[in-house]
């Protein structure tokens, strides 16, 4: 099991208690692998090439980290008691927006068997070129590096490029992509993964694919700390997705309160979350791979000293409550499961260890968890023109529903995702 960290491609390290692999991979029989990969400035700075030096910048080091770092196990895992031909690449919410990436790359496709996405934010749009390039120069005259130039970066300190980095995080750089406020640096693209994948441009993978049920508040309430009110409400929703505001029956503001930052974080987690993916397991499935679960983590966990910094998200299922039961690392950071918490972590533990050694949660044979009580998580396409899903939860049993899909959905299928119209979807059977 390798997995690729999140963190908004600005931050994050496999280096903390949370992403330990010790208790994991024992549990589920797995080698795990955690690959940093470089961030910020120093990991996506992109700058087009200078006409009179031919000096440029291309980006994507984050990117050729974690490739290099798969080719070293594909080389290199048996000598720590892997199997290079039955790796499982997983991320969370940045890296698993990198896995999209890779999907789409024929060139490196292969360096993995399979692929567990935990909450991919498919519809947040990645840079252009030149959304890129505009990032870049602010970047460079942040630094006083104008015009921006590769000789000028290379005198600059590691502390200074850490501050212009976090400087940079507030600028708008494409008015028509206000989205892009929620990550700011990260790859640059000629195209969207979901777009390659709508043009079957992927390769075709047993693939677990999911979200948290309240991805966006915690980026709603960092962002606005403070009330939102009705007129401002109606003004950011136009903002970020234009055109919604004319089916604002679907996310209208709450009458009844004087901050709507509840029901923007509605609409973000399903727009930038939820709906996608769902729109993604139907694309995938459509592809022709019947192979894909999907899944809706539903728990919010009961120790809060992870929330310390992010008190919004106390008792709700934030962006990334699902990571402590992934590696099972409570325990690791000075926190402690509740019964029903120890019970959901066996469970989901035993789907993880069965997906990582057949490519099916369900299965039960070579490495799989024998004995275990698990409800059965269905295809997501098992049910034609529905999408099967998995309700993860401690607080209640683990169920499956025979569709998840929802008219909020449905209208931003119609209306496209990152701002690219949608290719015909025929054959979605939806």
């Amino acid at each position: 099991m390798v997995f690729l960290h999140g963190g908004n491609y600005k931050s994050g390290a496999c280096s903390g208690p949370v992403y330990n692999g010790q208790i994991l991979a024992p549990t589920i029989d797995a080698v795990v692998v955690c690959i940093e990969y470089r961030v910020g400035a120093m990991g996506f700075l992109y700058l087009e090439e200078d006409p009179e030096t031919g000096e440029r910048i291309p980006g994507n080091f984050g990117i050729e980290d974690q490739i290099a770092a798969l080719k070293f196990l594909w080389q290199n895992l048996e000598s720590f008691g892997g199997d290079p031909n039955r790796i499982t690449l997983t991320g969370q919410s940045a890296g698993a927006e990198s896995i999209s990436l890779l999907l789409t790359s024929s060139n490196h496709s292969e360096l993995f068997s399979q692929a567990i996405l935990f909450s991919d934010p498919f519809s947040l749009p990645l840079k252009t070129p030149s959304d890129s390039n505009t990032l870049g120069l602010s970047f460079a005259s942040l630094l006083e590096c104008e015009p921006a130039s590769l000789s000028c970066l290379r005198t600059k300190s590691v502390d200074e490029i850490a501050s212009a980095t976090q400087e940079s995080l507030s600028q708008l750089i494409n008015h028509e992509k206000a989205f892009q406020l929620f990550q700011q640096w990260g790859p640059t693209v000629t195209e969207q993964p979901i777009t390659s994948i709508e043009a079957g441009l992927n390769a075709l993978k047993p693939i677990i694919l999911g979200t948290c049920s309240e991805e966006g508040r915690i980026f709603v309430y960092e962002i606005l700390p403070e009330p939102v009110s009705t007129a401002s409400y109606n003004m950011f929703q136009n903002i970020l997705v234009p055109g919604l505001s004319q089916e604002i029956q679907f996310f209208p503001p709450d009458p009844n309160v004087t901050d709507q930052r509840d029901v923007l974080s509605s609409m973000v987690t399903d727009y930038l979350f939820g709906c996608p993916t769902q729109y993604m397991a139907k694309l995938l499935i459509a592809r022709g791979e019947t192979r894909i679960y999907h899944y809706l983590f539903n728990h919010a966990f009961s120790f809060q000293h992870v929330w310390q910094q992010y008190k919004w998200c106390y008792g709700h299922v934030c962006h990334g409550c699902d990571v402590p039961f992934i590696f099972q690392s409570a325990i690791l950071n000075n926190e402690e499961y509740s019964a029903e918490e120890k019970r959901f972590v066996s469970k989901y533990s035993s789907y993880l260890a069965n997906f990582i050694h057949s490519g099916d949660p369900n299965h039960t044979g070579d490495g799989g968890q024998e004995g275990t009580d698990l409800t059965v998580w269905p295809k997501a396409g098992q049910v034609p023109g529905h999408l099967s899903t998995l309700i993860l939860s401690a607080d209640e049993d683990i169920r499956s529903v025979e569709d998840i899909s929802s008219e909020k959905c449905q209208l931003f299928d119609r209306m496209g995702y990152t701002g690219v119209s949608n290719i015909n979807k025929k054959n979605l059977n939806m």
